[in-house]
C-alpha cells in the first residue's frame, strides 16, 4: 500500500513528484520519494539521531550542527576518536547509556580496561556538546568535582574517570564521594550531565561503602551499565 524510496542522489525539481504519480498509477495507494537534501536535513535537525548513530558525526562539518560555544571542544573530542568512529558498533549498552544520560542525567559505565568505556564516554561528551550545548570537564577526584561544578552554569558535562580508584579500590576516595553526594545530586537536578567510569570489581567493592540512600542511582540498573555485555550479533558486527 505504501511505497517509500530513499536515495542519496539529488532530485531535480519535479522528478520526485512525477515518480510518485507513476508509482501510485502502478497500484500503490501512497508513494513518497526522499533525496539527498532530505537526508541532510534530517541529520542536521536531529541531535538524537546523531547520538544514537554516532558514526554520523564523522560524515560532515560539525560547525553546521554544533553551536560555536561548544564546537571547539567537540572538534577535539571527534579528532581523538576519529580513527575508531568508522568501525564503532552502537551496542545495546551504548544505546542504554545514551538513553540513561538523557532521561536521568547520570550514567555509570562498568568494565575492564579496553572494554569500550572511554569510547562511549567520548561519544557522550560529543553528543552533549551537540544536543545540549554542554562543555566537558574532566574530573579526576571528588575534590575536582567540588571545585569545577558551577551551580550557576547548568551547561556542564562532568566526566569522572576511574571514579572509585584506578587499579584497586580506594576507600578514601569513596568516603570523599559520600560527602559530596548531595552536591552530585544537585548538579544533575540543575541540568548537568555526569558520567562515571569504573572497573566492575572496583565498583563492587565501593558499593559496600557508598551511601546509596544519598544517591539512589548507584543502585539503579537503568544507569549502571556493563559495557562488556554483548549479544552474539554485536560481537559479530564488531569483529566484522
Amino acid at each position: 500500500d505504501n511505497y517509500f524510496l530513499v536515495t542519496n542522489h539529488a532530485l531535480p525539481a519535479g522528478v520526485a513528484e512525477e515518480a510518485e504519480k507513476r508509482i501510485v498509477a502502478s497500484g500503490a495507494k501512497m508513494a513518497r520519494i526522499f533525496g539527498s537534501e532530505w537526508i541532510v536535513k534530517i541529520i542536521t535537525e536531529n541531535p538524537r539521531l546523531r547520538r544514537l548513530v554516532p558514526r554520523l558525526y564523522g560524515l560532515g562539518d560539525l560547525t553546521q550542527i554544533v553551536t560555536h560555544q561548544a564546537y571547539r571542544q567537540a572538534r577535539e573530542v571527534l579528532d581523538s576518536i576519529a580513527p575508531d568512529l568508522a568501525c564503532f558498533v552502537p551496542t545495546g549498552a551504548y544505546r542504554q547509556c545514551a538513553h540513561a544520560l538523557r532521561e536521568h542525567g547520570f550514567v555509570l559505565l562498568l568494565g575492564e580496561p579496553a572494554s569500550g568505556k572511554t569510547m562511549i564516554a567520548n561519544l557522550m561528551a560529543l553528543s552533549a556538546a551537540d544536543e545540549w550545548n554542554l562543555q566537558t570537564l574532566m574530573v579526576s577526584s571528588p575534590e575536582d568535582f567540588s571545585k569545577l561544578w558551577n551551580p550557576d552554569d547548568p551547561g556542564q558535562f562532568l566526566w569522572v574517570d576511574d571514579a572509585f580508584g584506578a587499579t584497586q579500590y580506594d576507600a578514601n576516595r569513596v568516603n570523599e564521594w559520600n560527602q559530596l553526594l548531595p552536591k552530585l545530586k544537585a548538579a544533575i537536578k540543575s541540568g548537568a550531565r555526569v558520567v562515571f567510569t569504573s572497573r566492575d570489581y572496583i565498583f563492587s567493592a565501593a558499593k559496600r561503602d557508598l551511601k546509596i540512600s544519598a544517591f539512589e542511582l548507584f543502585d539503579d540498573s537503568r544507569v549502571v551499565i556493563q559495557v562488556e555485555n554483548l549479544t552474539d550479533v554485536e560481537r559479530q558486527m564488531i569483529l566484522y
